[in-house]
């Protein structure tokens, strides 16, 4: 399984709908490596969701990349193609003049 680099300029937030973050990690772990540096919040009640029925579910379902200045740049995997990495890293290494 390949990974992204992680520049200094940019955070990864996962919104986790399960009751435990050790046994996600587990399961996680059990199918390949991944660096445990990311921001996780665990939200077993959903919560995250009914505070935010505005967001549209086609988001919430989706990886989203949002830029220094709070704009969506991206909704969807990223590795898909390579015009999709190139905007992604485009993004995260700061450069924005789109």
């Amino acid at each position: 399984m390949g990974s992204i680099g992680c520049p200094d300029n940019y955070s990864v937030l996962f919104v986790i709908q399960g009751e435990s973050y050790e046994d996600f990690m587990t399961e996680v772990l059990n199918i390949d490596y991944v660096d445990d540096h990311y921001y996780t919040i665990m939200d077993p009640k959903f919560e995250f969701l009914s505070q935010n029925g505005n967001i549209p579910k086609w988001i919430i379902n989706s990886t989203v990349l949002i830029d220094s200045e709070n704009k969506i740049k991206m909704v969807g995997t990223p590795w898909i193609n390579e015009d999709m990495m190139a905007l992604f890293n485009k993004t995260v290494n700061g450069n924005n003049d789109q």
